[in-house]
């Protein structure tokens, strides 16, 4: 049984180390992390962003990461505009003979950031990375845009997933305010963070340890038990050490 005691702490520091990385939604264009703020604001426009912007899956993609925006075609009977208030919308073109189709494929009130793994959205060569998806207001969609903090701003609809059920589509955004800035955690913060997480893996580690291959109970399942039960005694010696200069003896 000792033998868990390893996945106990490896499964402790991954625990810590996904808190690290998250990103905790601040509004629809911005979240928090411990590397700082990401805000897409201050490149926001009101309206359409991006749009009708051609994808290899022959359809054309609008976006806007921060504000709603409506988009309509002209050819389309009023019910068919589907596209209202939507942070992504799709355009399948007219075929011969047919009309055109605006599909909504996420709201500004849907989204939220998380870090996804590159092969989950179908970008194996990514690796990790961090997104912001928007859910449809019919539940009918949904659409992963992959953030990548870069000098130029540039966005690429890579389009629809094939076979995903229900359809999942995939943006790409670069953007300068797609990098972390400064917030207010410090490195003291950070250290802080770390240390906490390391005392809870040494305090359930050796409580696990003392459990599972001592055989310990009681106040034995707390590790090296003796070392804090005399750890007062050994700072009050060590204090009275430096403040008599070395002349200070304890009583025994």
């Amino acid at each position: 049984m000792a033998n868990y005691l390893p996945v106990f702490t490896v499964l402790l520091l991954s625990l810590c180390e996904l808190q690290a990385k998250s990103c905790d939604k601040k509004t629809s264009c911005s979240c928090k992390s411990s590397d700082g703020v990401l805000d897409l604001k201050p490149g926001a426009i009101k309206g359409t962003k991006f749009q009708d912007v051609a994808s290899s899956d022959g359809s054309l993609y609008s976006y806007n990461p921060c504000y709603s925006f409506d988009e309509t075609d002209p050819s389309l009977p009023p019910q068919f505009d589907n596209c209202k208030s939507v942070a992504a919308c799709q355009l399948v073109p007219a075929g011969v003979g047919g009309t055109p189709q605006l599909y909504d494929i996420g709201t500004q009130a849907s989204a939220s950031f998380s870090y996804k793994d590159g092969a989950s959205i179908d970008q194996p060569k990514l690796g990790e990375v961090l997104t912001v998806t928007y859910l449809a207001a019919d539940n009918a969609r949904s659409t992963t845009v992959i953030l990548q903090c870069d000098p130029t701003e540039d966005f690429l609809p890579v389009g629809e997933i094939q076979s995903s059920t229900p359809p999942v589509y995939v943006f790409v955004y670069s953007s300068p305010n797609a990098c972390f800035k400064p917030s207010g955690l410090s490195a003291g913060s950070v250290l802080l963070i770390i240390f906490i997480c390391l005392i809870a893996v040494y305090l359930i580690g050796g409580v696990l340890f003392n459990k599972l291959k001592r055989g310990n109970s009681g106040k034995d399942l707390i590790p090296q038990r003796q070392l804090w039960v005399s750890l007062p005694g050994m700072i009050k010696d060590g204090v009275f050490f430096v403040v008599k200069r070395g002349q200070y003896h304890p009583i025994k």
